[in-house]
């Protein structure tokens, strides 16, 4: 009964299927973004900028602001879920929207999406699978862009 309801809610809502929802006894809280909906919180990009953060030397970046450049680099984005690990990432990518921005951290395994809580200085990460077609396009673009090498 209850799995049919949250069917029939999600289908009704346009909201995609396999969404985490969290109830409470009034009904929807919140919808966590999950891989499927990685286009919803991604849409209405205008900007992505991209840091290399430097161990005793400075960061580097860079930003891509063509909407045609910054819409292939988000066709590249396809996410699956993963543990956590303990790895640092030298790379952020924040992709600045017409409302706000979303930041990720990530390496070449990694793509921590990091989301602020309300009021909370502190962030919660989701952690995914590095898409490998994201990194490969970031390294290309880091290196034609800068004209310096950047870590693989």
């Amino acid at each position: 009964m209850v799995k049919t309801s949250l069917r029939r809610i999600v289908r009704n809502k346009s909201i995609i299927f396999g969404s985490l929802l969290i109830l409470t006894a009034t009904g929807i809280m919140a919808i966590l973004w999950t891989p499927k909906s990685a286009g919803r919180l991604l849409k209405n990009t205008t900007s992505i900028t991209f840091t290399e953060q430097g161990w005793n030397k400075p960061d580097k970046s860079f930003t891509v602001t063509d909407q045609a450049e910054v819409q292939r680099i988000l066709d590249t984005i396809h996410l699956r879920s993963k543990d956590p690990c303990l790895c640092d990432h030298l790379y952020e990518a924040v992709f600045k929207k017409t409302r706000g921005e979303v930041r990720v951290s990530f390496c070449d395994h990694c793509f921590d999406v990091l989301v602020s809580q309300t009021g909370v200085s502190s962030e919660e990460a989701t952690h995914y699978k590095m898409p490998k077609e994201f990194y490969t396009e970031f390294l290309r673009l880091a290196r034609s862009q800068t004209n310096e090498e950047w870590h693989p």
